[in-house]
């Protein structure tokens, strides 16, 4: 192979993805980098140089026992396939465990697609977590390109907070439901937005939500969301746990700062963007933390966040092509 050859790398999410990250990775590493969309059919005969494996929970999301059961050998299959043509695998590791609970053969299928030969961390305190230190940290993308047709949206008068994103347990939005009605403001509105797939949950959001609080349980196509996110005064996540996260990052792209549980991430986020755009506070959330944390977004309009180093052209894809070039030539 030589430096001018463009690699032949199976790539576990489509760029016709609903999330708009792989769009954009499709769209940078796609231009040095013969880049082949994953189905079951053409695992089995496309000459991969390198595979991609990005969600490996993905591989076994099906509704019926005898479907979980298919891609648990398909999944195995692939996995000898692959070992006997001695094609590298290459896992980011989005999410350490799946946040929803699979059931048993979803969770082999899960285990069989988690090894690789290089992991990459979207942080560094999540490979810190890992304690994988031979693991690359290539940092998650921004989103900036991918909105910038759009005009931009003023900020929402009364003033908003806004949590958004697919709505779990893990993050804390009881948490938050709780701090606002213990602030009780008259002047800022708590929309929470984003789908769950049980309904179950979203009624119990619902059901703890008190005036001023708008719980819309729905998927938001992207435009609308970047302008409900440009719209609010402060992005608010509350996760219980978190070691990276999209939302942080759209909510800087889109110029709004962010509230988050104190955590490595937080600080690592914090360091890099600045107090402004990232305020950590010590859980529990109470109303005055929020109070306060509107107030120091509302006294200052600072320039845009700096996103250069999460730009998808100039660092993001030639990480990935001089990682995928190195596990290439091993073979």
């Amino acid at each position: 192979m030589t430096a001018d050859d463009k690699l032949i790398v199976g790539e576990q999410r489509s760029p016709e993805d609903q999330n708009p990250y792989p769009a954009l990775f499709w769209d940078a590493v796609g231009d040095q980098a013969d880049l082949r969309a994953f189905t079951w059919r053409s695992a089995f005969t496309t000459p991969y140089d390198v595979f991609h494996v990005e969600f490996p929970e993905h591989f076994a999301r099906e509704f019926t026992r005898r479907r979980r059961l298919r891609n648990l050998l398909l999944a195995a299959a692939l996995r000898l396939a692959l070992a006997i043509r001695r094609v590298p695998v290459v896992r980011t590791v989005h999410n350490a465990t799946p946040h929803a609970r699979l059931p048993l053969l979803s969770r082999l299928t899960f285990e069989l697609m988690k090894p690789a030969d290089q992991r990459v961390y979207l942080t560094n305190c999540s490979r810190q977590a890992a304690a994988d230190p031979t693991a690359a940290v290539i940092p998650h993308g921004s989103y900036r390109s991918r909105f910038a047709h759009l005009p931009k949206v003023e900020r929402a008068q009364p003033p908003k907070l806004l949590l958004f994103g697919l709505l779990r347990a893990y993050k804390g939005i009881e948490d938050l439901i709780r701090a606002y009605g213990e602030w009780g403001p008259s002047d800022v509105g708590l929309d929470i937005i984003g789908r769950e797939d049980d309904p179950g949950y979203a009624a119990e959001l619902a059901a703890q939500a008190g005036p001023g609080v708008r719980v819309d349980n729905r998927f938001v196509p992207d435009d609308e969301l970047w302008g409900l996110i440009q719209a609010a005064t402060l992005v608010v996540l509350p996760y219980r746990q978190i070691t990276n996260s999209g939302a942080l990052i759209l909510a800087l792209d889109a110029g709004t700062p962010v509230l988050m549980s104190d955590s490595e991430l937080a600080r690592e986020m914090e360091a890099e963007f600045g107090g402004y755009w990232v305020r950590r506070y010590a859980p529990p959330l109470t109303g005055e933390t929020l109070r306060a944390a509107v107030a120091a977004a509302q006294a200052s309009d600072p320039e845009p966040a700096d996103m250069s180093t999460r730009d998808w052209k100039t660092v993001i894809a030639p990480r990935y092509l001089a990682l995928y070039r190195s596990l290439a030539r091993r073979r």
